[in-house]
């Protein structure tokens, strides 16, 4: 996925999210889905040695997953589903809900609408952090 450099990281980059043109959709690996027939497209906006930023859509279905060896952030923009963890913990997922999910995280998403997110991976590290929550 690495390509040209698109933007000039001394400014602040405005990203028009609807005007950007996205990968075809590649179906979720057989192994790996639970229920439908998922498929996913990753844009991927920013890439440094361990770090990766992006935008992702997946279509309905459900599908394993293993956050083994990374920590991701993301931020649900629009659409809807869950996360749900090996220890059976419901995370819902709709716009404007945020998460972290920490180095080893396992579980699987489960999308009833057509979902988009904005992510962050750092790849490595620890689960040695602290979430600093004020409500």
């Amino acid at each position: 996925m690495k390509g040209e450099p698109v933007m000039d990281f001394m400014e602040a980059t405005r990203i028009d999210v609807a005007s950007l043109k996205w990968e075809p959709f590649v179906s979720v690996p057989k192994d790996r889905v639970l229920a439908g027939q998922p498929e996913t497209s990753t844009l991927l906006l920013v890439e440094a040695e361990d770090k990766q930023m992006g935008l992702w859509k997946v279509t309905p279905g459900a599908f394993a997953t293993d956050h083994s060896g990374y920590i991701e952030y993301i931020q649900i923009l629009d659409g809807a589903g869950r996360l749900v963890s090996e220890t059976g913990t419901v995370t819902e997922l709709r716009a404007g809900v945020n998460v972290v999910m920490p180095v080893g995280w396992r579980g699987r998403w489960e999308i009833d609408v057509p979902l988009t997110k904005v992510f962050t991976i750092v790849q490595g590290g620890s689960n040695d952090f602290t979430i600093h929550l004020k409500e």
